[in-house]
């Protein structure tokens, strides 16, 4: 029998959490025990909950993440912390590091990649991106706009903007299928022309764009 590890999801982002709790929803070896949006909300799971690992976004609101990153780690040291940040600058990652977190991810990271770094990170391992890594030694430079992916977006078909705000919001591909009418198996075609036709890695690089740039879909 696998182990099955808790996870905490912190982010102010109602899309962000339900993406990442899409993407380990019906893996055995994982359990979610809470997806939160505060500090405070944080602070209420974790002392009522085992928690194995924290996704932990820096920027909630008014609060900063690197707070409960700080108090856990004199409280709680046996919690593993993974950030996932849009704003993945070298100040935020020396203090995320300092602070003991175990993994550090921009948010438009690969649904592959967040993957990688969840499953380090429950094994206690580190898990920093590519991008990352250069940036802390120097070789990083920020990505040029998204004016070519917003472009795409807009670029594709009726039902495709409709399948995409439905991710963004959340939704399952069983939820989609129910929505609009159609099989699971079309509805998870659909996301994969998506996601082909824009080049966007993953979906939760899409809600990003989407999210940041207030597309009306």
């Amino acid at each position: 029998m696998k182990n099955e590890y808790k996870i905490l999801i912190v982010d102010d982002h109602q899309m962000i959490r339900d993406l990442i709790g899409f993407m380990l929803d019906g893996r055995e070896e994982y359990s979610i025990v809470g997806k939160v949006s505060t500090l405070e909300e944080a602070e209420q799971v974790l002392s009522k909950q085992k928690v194995d690992v924290c996704i932990l976004d820096l920027s909630l609101g008014e609060n900063d993440g690197l707070e409960l990153l700080r108090s856990s780690s004199k409280e709680r040291p046996e919690i593993n912390f993974l950030i996932l940040s849009m704003y993945a600058n070298p100040s935020n990652i020396q203090q995320s590091i300092k602070l003991g977190a175990k993994g550090f991810l921009p948010k438009d990271a690969s649904g592959d990649e967040l993957m990688r770094g969840i499953e380090d990170v429950c094994k206690g391992k580190k898990y920093y991106s590519p991008k990352i890594t250069e940036m802390l030694i120097g070789d990083w430079s920020p990505e040029p706009p998204k004016g070519g992916l917003i472009d795409k977006i807009y670029q594709l078909t009726r039902r495709e903007k409709e399948i995409l705000s439905a991710v963004v919001d959340g939704k399952s591909n069983h939820d989609i299928a129910d929505l609009y009418g159609i099989s699971k198996r079309t509805a998870e075609n659909h996301r994969s022309r998506i996601l082909k036709k824009t080049g966007a890695r993953s979906f939760m690089e899409l809600a990003r764009v989407v999210m940041e740039n207030r597309l009306e879909l």
